[in-house]
């Protein structure tokens, strides 16, 4: 599949997972075809002796397509995927994909709130699935495996996985809303942790895809914890036990570096098809008309004939991207926008790679801002409990993504953490204990503009 990090194709390449058509792609029961890309024979017949060097260079990385998918195979550990078996056997994909319309109707936006999930409606539709949600449950506590992506199957990967993963939340957020309007204080907890652990799942599922769906997911289960104990109606128990499940987030986060090498293969499978003559076909409609608005449809015909220069700037530009990875955010992204700066004094040039620059580099940067945010607002929430517990610790806490401290408001009411939002505008906050004992606190900081 292509990269997640392209222009105007985050939504499409959940190709199955949204329904979103292309045209002309193989059929699944070519999908043999598909995966010989995986090894990439167009390619090693190529001329360019530097594109050439670079994939001899990546055989020798183990990180080719079907390298990558021979690594994730000799680990033995067992797939949560459809073609695995184990979501398989909860429903059948179409009554996945039925429950998923039916979500829409539901939730239309996407929206969730404590409100929308104690309706009628959301509870009856919790009440007919409850075995499942159950059963999911359970196979969460006893498999400690993640979703299986075949980088070695492009286009064709089965990302349905992420619907699964996205009814049960639905389904664990309406069993909370239940269980809070009840008072069940410890279940609520519980009711997070299963939905915690469901985005741990897509997050080390070694694809773009999984890991920025992971992050929206993530986000909004914050979302709902921050209404449902703005009610303060949790005790010291309830956040001693979402402290650990957000410690045990931040111990296990996922490594950017591993998610841009999955996607770099991608990218490879990618290029295969596109020499084999199927760039056309991996376009939505949408994207062919906003392209040939644009005249970007006709440099990437162009392109597409003499490929191996597109290629190799690709393949050059991931590498820095990939090295980067060890770099702060904030220092990231400086380097990120000395490419792109790059990249527009290239416009002009006869050999522009138009493919690597539209294709498969344009949404680079939102992807891996997306990321920062993801941990950073992690790290606020373990920061948030971790002062509610203990009112006189070190708030000196530095936020991954910016580099500088997070900012603490401490009052008698609540202990709140800025600098972690989409614009850093909105805190994450949390009410103190009802036998805390204020006069302990630090003096409250007013909050830094």
């Amino acid at each position: 599949m292509r990269l997640v990090a392209i222009a105007s194709l985050l939504a499409c390449l959940l190709l199955w997972s949204f329904g979103c058509q292309r045209s002309a792609l193989p059929r699944a029961s070519d999908q043999s075809a598909a995966v010989e890309y995986g090894a990439l024979p167009a390619v090693r017949t190529s001329h360019h002796r530097e594109l050439r060097r670079e994939i001899a260079r990546l055989d020798e990385e183990h990180a080719t397509p079907i390298q990558l998918e021979l690594a994730q195979a000799s680990t033995g550990s067992p797939s949560l995927d459809q073609r695995g078996g184990r979501w398989a056997r909860v429903l059948k994909p179409k009554q996945w994909l039925k429950l998923q319309r039916r979500l829409t109707k539901l939730f239309p936006g996407g929206n969730i709130n404590l409100s929308l999930l104690q309706t009628r409606n959301a509870q009856e539709f919790a009440d007919e699935n409850e075995p499942h949600r159950r059963d999911i449950r359970q196979m969460l506590l006893e498999y400690p495996a993640t979703p299986r992506v075949p980088h070695n199957e492009g286009l064709l990967t089965d990302l349905s996985f992420i619907d699964v993963a996205r009814v049960y939340l639905r389904w664990e957020q309406t069993h909370a809303a239940r269980l809070f309007v009840e008072d069940q204080r410890a279940d609520v907890v519980q009711a997070f942790a299963g939905m915690f652990e469901m985005v741990e799942r897509l997050a080390h599922a070694g694809h773009l895809v999984p890991r920025l769906a992971a992050v929206k997911l993530r986000h909004e289960t914050w979302t709902l914890l921050q209404e449902t104990i703005d009610a303060g109606r949790f005790r010291r128990p309830n956040y001693e036990a979402m402290q650990r499940i957000t410690d045990a987030q931040l111990t296990a986060w996922p490594s950017d570096s591993e998610v841009w090498i999955a996607d770099r293969a991608q990218a490879l499978h990618t290029y295969e098809m596109i020499r084999d003559g199927y760039l056309p076909s991996i376009l939505t409609q949408g994207e062919i008309n906003r392209f040939r608005d644009t005249g970007v449809m006709d440099q990437l015909l162009a392109v597409a004939e003499r490929i191996d220069g597109d290629q190799y700037y690709y393949l050059q530009t991931m590498r820095r991207i990939i090295s980067d990875c060890k770099l702060p955010y904030r220092e990231r992204s400086k380097e990120l926008q000395r490419i792109y700066e790059e990249q527009r004094q290239l416009q002009s040039e006869p050999d522009f790679p138009a493919i690597a620059v539209h294709l498969f580099l344009a949404e680079l940067k939102q992807a891996q801002r997306e990321l920062a945010l993801d941990r950073a607002l992690c790290e606020a929430w373990q920061l948030g409990f971790s002062m509610v517990l203990d009112p006189v610790r070190d708030t000196q806490r530095l936020n991954s993504m910016t580099g500088e401290p997070f900012v603490v408001v401490l009052d008698d009411g609540a202990i709140s953490i800025w600098g972690a939002g989409e614009n850093g505008d909105r805190p994450v906050m949390i009410p103190r204990l009802p036998d805390e004992n204020t006069s302990r606190a630090m003096r409250p900081r007013m909050r830094q503009r």
